[in-house]
């Protein structure tokens, strides 16, 4: 499984005693994307403070983290005490080669991915917002970093997900405008940068909105309407309002609760492909997510479900029994392996991001 590094307490100026200089205490942890694993080896951190948008490398510290370990305490001096006022960010990774976004293709994902606080500074001594952002390099077209703020809290809706990481693994080899995909895919055709046509695309249930706000930046000439339930609105706003989209491409949110009829803005529109990462886990949920594909689906009877998921439990396997009964056949099925170095040193076999193409059966086109 890839792990994350995450902020259990956020950076807080602490101000100097005589003679000593200001520093940053925080409070960091290493772990699964939902928490409930703990990095169990060893790891060497570097701790990095950025001032007016710039990471010099002149204050950095190195941190150990260690099999055993819940929690890493630390103090990061912040310079001698005559700019105090100024706003600072910490920023924490395995990185040997300085701050650096973390690269992210199907060739190539993260183990251990960096984190870069919010800023904090010395005017009213508070903590850095309970927020984490995350940057990885997708190299395709235009080059741009994908930037992604997620909750440092206990909500798992507004956190970065293994299938979300993957999914944007897979669209990032699929999209390349080098036609060279690791991954033979029915949809490479609709998603590739090389086609001309305008893409038209709905995420439901996008919480951070990473694989839609990614497909959007990877693909020239492709609108997005990112969707999900009211809480996840504030740091969908945020992530929207650092997105780079590619040329001829936007974004947009809208609130969309599986439970309620389909809004008309959304019913009005028609999508070439809905994009559905990680929204399997919760059994409960499976019947209203199905129903809404369905009625998406005889509003957009060409459109293809492209679906990510890392099967957490067997009743997962109660979406796929719904899907078959409403008509949806199965076109594709790529499993992405998610890099453990634990696991490889232990002979075991790597967790998997299973993604998935749907189309209904409407089309007309042979099963």
């Amino acid at each position: 499984m890839v792990y994350y590094i995450r902020f259990l307490k956020p950076p807080k100026f602490v101000a100097a005693k005589p003679r000593e200089s200001p520093t940053a205490y925080a409070v960091i942890a290493v772990t699964s994307d939902l928490g409930d694993y703990f990095y169990a080896g060893h790891l060497n951190l570097i701790v990095s403070v950025e001032k007016d948008g710039d990471f010099s490398g002149e204050t950095a510290i190195a941190l150990s983290w260690k099999d055993g370990m819940r929690a890493l305490p630390f103090n990061i001096p912040l310079g001698d005490g005559t700019d105090d006022f100024e706003s600072r960010r910490l920023h924490v990774s395995v990185s040997q080669y300085g701050v650096v976004a973390d690269h992210l293709s199907l060739n190539e994902l993260p183990g251990i991915v960096s984190g870069w606080s919010a800023k904090f500074d010395s005017y009213d001594a508070k903590q850095a917002e309970r927020k984490l952002e995350r940057r990885f390099r997708l190299d395709t077209w235009g080059g741009c970093e994908l930037r992604m703020w997620e909750e440092t809290g206990d909500s798992i809706a507004r956190h970065i997900w293994d299938g979300g990481l993957g999914m944007v693994a897979y669209l990032r080899d699929i999209t390349s405008s080098q036609s060279n995909a690791t991954v033979p895919s029915e949809i490479a055709g609709l998603v590739s940068a090389q086609n001309p046509a305008q893409l038209s695309v709905l995420e439901l249930g996008c919480g951070c909105g990473m694989v839609g706000i990614a497909l959007a930046q990877m693909r020239p000439r492709c609108d997005v309407l990112l969707t999900d339930l009211p809480e996840a609105m504030e740091i969908l706003e945020l992530n929207v309002s650092v997105a780079q989209p590619a040329e001829g491409s936007g974004i947009r949110k809208a609130k969309l609760d599986w439970a309620d009829d389909i809004p008309s803005d959304i019913r009005e529109k028609a999508f070439d492909v809905i994009l559905v990462s990680e929204c399997t886990y919760n059994s409960d949920s499976i019947p209203a997510l199905v129903e809404t594909l369905s009625s998406l689906l005889l509003l957009s009877p060409e459109a293809r479900v492209l679906l990510s998921t890392k099967v957490r439990h067997s009743s997962e396997e109660f979406f796929f029994d719904l899907m078959s009964g409403a008509g949806f056949i199965e076109l594709e099925h790529n499993s992405v392996e998610l890099p453990d170095r634990i696991r490889s040193e232990r002979g075991e076999s790597l967790e998997t991001t299973e993604i998935y193409v749907f189309r209904h059966k409407m089309t007309g086109l042979p099963p």
